[in-house]
């Protein structure tokens, strides 16, 4: 039986790693509180995950993680991409070596977190075509998601996203709820 590990990319603690910052968006706050969300969904259909303790800087997380998961688990860490104002859209990001369940969940999570907020679908990638290459969230031995959701520097993005927060994190726990 999988079970599904749910992080919220960065911290919301001040002076820890707090992710991209624009205006009066933090990523780690963001991450956070979509998070809680998507939790409270899955739990509302008998579905309980594990969460990462949101204090944590992701080196924590990746351990605590390491020590709990593994195949076939689900580890879904929550971030939200920062970039010049006009980009725009959600991407999925899997490991450069992947399988193909991380390919079919990762464009299903594209898919409805596009259409959930009515925003540009940019994909699933690889690590490698973020900008470090290698992410250490990808050595959890499990299947591995890591999800931007849109862009926190693009004002239609974040519009979108607060008018469809509840409705996204519904979509997303009726879909992972089939994998589980």
């Amino acid at each position: 039986m999988r079970r599904i590990f749910l992080s919220a990319g960065h911290s919301d603690v001040p002076d820890q790693d707090r992710g991209a910052i624009s205006g009066k968006y933090i990523e780690g706050e963001l991450a956070e509180d979509l998070r809680k969300q998507i939790a409270f969904e899955l739990k509302k259909k008998g579905i309980n995950c594990i969460l990462d303790d949101h204090s944590n800087v992701t080196k924590d997380t990746v351990r605590l993680f390491r020590r709990l998961v593994k195949q076939p688990d689900i580890a879904i860490d929550i971030h939200f991409n920062a970039a010049e104002f006009v980009a725009t859209g959600t991407e999925v990001i899997i490991p450069d070596i992947n399988t193909e369940f991380e390919r079919t969940i990762a464009k299903g999570i594209c898919y409805i977190i596009s259409t959930s907020l009515g925003i540009k679908n940019r994909g699933v990638k690889p690590e490698s075509y973020t900008p470090r290459k290698k992410l250490f969230w990808m050595t959890v031995p499990c299947e591995n998601i890591l999800i931007e959701v849109c862009f926190l520097t693009n004002e239609n993005d974040m519009q979108n996203y607060f008018e469809n927060k509840i409705r996204l994190a519904e979509n997303l726990a009726d879909y992972l709820s089939k994998f589980i």
